[in-house]
């Protein structure tokens, strides 16, 4: 031990030298020794009192450095966490988004599979360990279900501390939608366009380049894609028609849809007239317009076949019209329902009614004793049935009753369904009463003719009595009947005269 108070001079020291061996030390070595410690004391302490202030500079600095990144944090709108190679949560710092879905309390020191979806929790399980072995930023999707909802987010998984990982994950729900429903509209148009039965392609509005073509449209065309790839909408018109084509380019906007007919020449130099729909496309920075080909060759030929069938008919119908109108004979026209549509000059003759009294409804010249007959009549040819004309009796509007003679018709479609009916009727009151005064004469005649023919015979019989009353009248070997035979004379002479009355008669 050394004294508190020992003079310096006198000072000893006693330093182990080597193992069961001491050195004593004694006056200024002592005393430098001591010194020596004393001052590598004091550097120790000074550098330990450095590190401190030092120690609470950086605390400090730390400090403001994490309350900055805190605010940093609550202003953003992503999910932030850290998680270790396993995929277990190490800290959540707070965000907004953060809060949207869980409380950090809750997640740190959780698995990611104890939090999250099945297909999420593997995703930054095998994506934290890949960043985590690289010490690469790995970019990757996933998705979570909160409250029933699907939520995609796009997330950067980048490495932290060399053990760890730092996830940021931005909600992109929204912009997932719309880019798979883009994706789902491009597909279907694809499909639609690659399998449509109509011929389709793509052309460049500003160069008129053919740009795609689905397969319709090199069947329909005979080209192959590679020609078509090569060809402009000039190529598919003739040479006359390329400035008509121009023309309409020029006049027609390139974002509106129009549809035009005009005629292409196919590969094989067929000409056939197409029904062209153009619609824009509505591509950025490029005009590009799809159009759909509709081949109306052979539907112009038909409506030209149809058109000519509606002038012949028209044509007919005016004649028909017209042989109507000047018909002698009644002509009555009705509808599928038997309304009356045309009544000639004739009809209003016999029957008395005017075209504007009875044109729209039905007829009104049918007896109500006829009604059941008529009603069968109509069935009949309601059916595309036929009827002979017949004799029948129709009232004028005045009351009276007329004798005619009718016949009625269907009018037929092209799928032998009556659409209309017309009627002649023919007046035959005076024919048929000359018909009872001809068989009236006829009756007498008969009656003459038998007059005169009995008149001859009772002549006959006369005349050969008479004959013989005169014989017996000249013979005298009988006078005792004189007087009879005289009578029969005379009575056969009274006979005669009555037949000349009835030869007169016949």
């Amino acid at each position: 031990m050394i004294a508190p108070h020992a003079p310096i001079a006198t000072l000893q020291t006693v330093l182990l030298d080597s193992p069961g061996h001491t050195v004593k030390l004694t006056g200024l070595p002592a005393l430098a020794l001591i010194l020596g410690v004393v001052a590598l004391v004091a550097a120790f302490v000074i550098r330990f009192i450095r590190l401190r202030r030092h120690a609470r500079v950086a605390t400090k600095a730390r400090g403001a450095a994490e309350a900055e990144l805190q605010t940093l944090f609550a202003a953003m709108q992503d999910v932030v966490f850290v998680v270790d190679r396993d995929g277990r949560y190490t800290r959540v710092p707070y965000t907004d988004a953060n809060s949207l879905y869980r409380p950090a309390p809750e997640v740190v020191g959780r698995h990611v599979s104890d939090v999250l979806p099945a297909d999420a929790a593997a995703t930054i399980s095998n994506v934290s360990a890949q960043v985590v072995d690289t010490q690469r930023t790995v970019q990757t999707e996933f998705r979570i279900q909160p409250e029933g909802r699907v939520v995609w987010f796009s997330a950067t998984a980048s490495p932290f501390d060399g053990r760890a990982v730092l996830w940021v994950a931005r909600d992109i729900t929204e912009t997932k939608v719309a880019r798979d429903a883009l994706a789902h509209s491009e597909r279907r148009y694809r499909l639609l366009f690659d399998e449509n039965p109509c011929a389709m392609w793509v052309y460049d509005y500003d160069t008129r380049q053919i740009v795609d073509v689905n397969d319709a449209a090199v069947t329909q065309y005979g080209y192959s894609r590679d020609e078509f790839a090569r060809m402009k909408l000039d190529d598919l018109r003739a040479p006359h028609d390329i400035p008509q084509l121009s023309r309409l380019l020029a006049e027609m906007p390139s974002d509106e849809p129009r549809v035009h007919t005009v005629k292409h020449i196919k590969k094989d130099g067929t000409v056939i007239s197409v029904e062209a729909r153009g619609h824009p496309l509505g591509i950025p920075d490029r005009r590009l317009r799809l159009v759909v080909i509709t081949d109306i060759t052979e539907r112009l030929a038909a409506e030209r076949v149809v058109l000519e069938a509606e002038e012949r008919a028209m044509a007919t119908s005016l004649m028909l019209q017209t042989l109507i109108d000047a018909a002698p004979q009644a002509m009555i026209v009705l509808d599928a329902e038997w309304n009356v549509t045309r009544w000639n000059d004739a009809a209003e003759v016999l029957f008395g009614w005017s075209a504007s009294e009875v044109i729209g409804g039905p007829v009104p010249f049918i007896p109500a004793d006829q009604r059941d007959h008529v009603d069968k009549w109509r069935g009949t040819l309601g059916h595309g049935g036929t009827e002979k004309p017949i004799e029948a009796v129709r009232m004028r509007k005045d009351g009276r009753h007329v004798d005619v003679m009718l016949a009625v018709a269907p009018l037929l479609d092209a799928e032998e369904r009556p659409t209309a009916f017309i009627g002649v009727y023919m007046d035959i009151t005076e024919r048929k009463q000359l018909g009872e005064q001809l068989r009236q004469s006829q009756k007498m005649e008969a009656i003459g003719t038998l007059a005169g023919g009995v008149a001859h015979d009772f002549n006959n019989i006369l005349t050969v009595i008479s004959s013989y009353a005169a014989m017996l009248i000249a013979d005298d070997r009988y006078p005792d009947i004189r007087a009879d035979i005289e009578e029969i004379s005379s009575a056969a002479r009274r006979a005669t005269g009555l037949t000349r009355q009835l030869l007169t008669f016949s």
